[in-house]
């Protein structure tokens, strides 16, 4: 089970929550679904390791280098939400690995290995 804190907040009649994550944290939780050459349907481009390579070697060039990525969820029903009151919740994923959240936007967020292709 994997606990995370967050901010809720409606927009028109959905709730958002705003919730920071590491990426080692994030990896195991999320999916995504790629576009590949033969199939366009998918959200996401396919993750080019040189670019991932591109963008370590810009974090790792100094203290300076910060990358305030923003990664949108999709949340599955799988995943609770414990209200915590004044605007505070707890999400609660059931397990520390599995396909809980879909990505949105932000594919960088989850490794190729947790991609799958559209059919």
């Amino acid at each position: 089970m994997k606990r995370i804190r967050a901010i809720a907040f409606k927009q028109k009649t959905t709730t958002l929550y705003c919730f920071t994550m590491s990426a080692m944290e994030l990896e195991p939780l999320c999916y995504v679904v790629a576009a590949t050459r033969d199939e366009k349907k998918g959200l996401q481009r396919v993750t080019e390791p040189s670019r991932l390579h591109e963008i370590a070697d810009y974090l790792n060039s100094g203290e300076r280098a910060i990358l305030p990525n923003n990664i949108i969820l999709n949340l599955t029903p799988a995943v609770t939400i414990e209200d915590e009151g004044d605007g505070l919740v707890t999400l609660v994923f059931p397990e520390s690995e599995g396909d809980f959240a879909f990505v949105v936007d932000g594919q960088h967020g989850c490794s190729p290995s947790r991609m799958s292709t559209v059919n």
